[in-house]
């Protein structure tokens, strides 16, 4: 999956992370990529921003989510996380 800034990305369990942005990161050995997100906590809110692997943010997605679910403004016939009140 191909990881943006300014997007939502969900997991397979319904967890949510808004990414930030992409730094580059150096080292001895050369460079990487580092994702800094900001988790969505239960009723929308996002918690303390985060740093993670770009290989490992990859991985954890498993698809876009949309912010209009987050507000409750569209309707989906996809089950929605156990943890939202709506």
């Amino acid at each position: 999956m191909n990881i943006q800034a300014g997007k939502y990305y969900q997991n397979s369990k319904g967890l949510i992370r808004k990414v930030k942005g992409i730094e580059m990161r150096p080292n001895r050995y050369g460079s990487w990529e580092e994702v800094v997100y900001a988790p969505i906590l239960p009723g929308g809110k996002e918690g303390a921003e985060k740093t993670c692997a770009l290989s490992t943010m990859k991985g954890w997605a498993k698809r876009e989510f949309d912010r209009q679910r987050l507000n409750g403004e569209a309707r989906s016939v996809r089950k929605r996380p156990y943890f939202w009140s709506n």
